[in-house]
């Protein structure tokens, strides 16, 4: 019993660490991309001043 405890509450602890780690990995993928798309569309602002001016 208490090492079937064990077992059940590392799988469960490895199996929270992998969401949790997948949770990282996907917000920081959405972070970047909206870093880039700011970025794109800061560009894009600048030059549409520069060619307004």
């Amino acid at each position: 019993m208490v090492t079937s405890g064990n077992d059940f509450a590392i799988s469960g602890f490895l199996g929270y660490a992998a969401i949790s780690a997948l949770l990282l990995l996907a917000a920081a993928g959405f972070a970047i991309l909206n870093i880039k798309y700011i970025f794109s569309n800061q560009t894009q602002w600048k030059m549409l001043m520069e060619n307004h001016n």
